[in-house]
């Protein structure tokens, strides 16, 4: 009998002390996770009185700068079908001509490709407009099945002297090809 009250006892203990140890756990859980909450500024559960921080920099494009992308894609997007219309087959120094296309601009990034020439190690650059001031932007041309992709152009707003509506054009130049992309325009806020 009193062997098995031992093992009664016993039982009752490992059962209270799983319990004991979820409950830690669940505990240890939930203070982790108001903590990382309370570090990535969702809450201010631990100072209440504390403003959240306040950001100037938008947390993504704006409506505007989503239709300049939308029609920016639109216009290559035409491009591409019409296919060159003035370009010709060669240019004045012997070199291939092609067609860059700006596939989308905003005021963080440039994204664009070249039609008409497959290879690596041209130069892309993006040559943006205002009035009499001009400033560029460069990035390398890589291989992509049929075509050339410029490599992200990446910008910030100290880029832009100043607010405005910008033109931008991309060209493209290697030991084999050249070319001048149509302007498209850039609404920088």
């Amino acid at each position: 009998m009193k062997i098995k009250r031992k093992n009664s006892r016993m039982k009752r203990s490992i059962l209270t002390l799983r319990k004991l140890l979820w409950g830690l756990a669940f505990f240890m859980a939930m203070a982790l996770l108001i903590l990382v909450l309370e570090k990535t500024n969702v809450i201010n559960f631990i100072k209440p009185g504390r403003p959240a921080p306040q950001t100037n920099q938008p947390s993504g494009p704006t409506p505007e700068q989503r239709k300049q992308e939308a029609e920016a894609t639109a216009d290559a997007k035409r491009q591409m079908a019409e296919g060159p219309v003035t370009t010709p087959k060669t240019s004045v120094d012997g070199k291939r001509a092609v067609n860059p296309v700006i596939t989308s601009a905003s005021q963080a990034e440039l994204r664009g490709f070249v039609s008409g020439i497959a290879e690596d190690g041209g130069t892309c650059t993006a040559t943006f407009t205002k009035g009499t001031v001009t400033f560029t932007k460069t990035s390398a041309g890589f291989i992509n099945v049929a075509n050339t992709n410029c490599k992200l152009i990446t910008l910030s707003s100290s880029d832009f002297p100043s607010k405005g509506n910008w033109s931008i054009t991309l060209s493209y130049s290697s030991s084999k090809a050249i070319g001048t992309s149509p302007s498209t325009n850039l609404e920088i806020q």
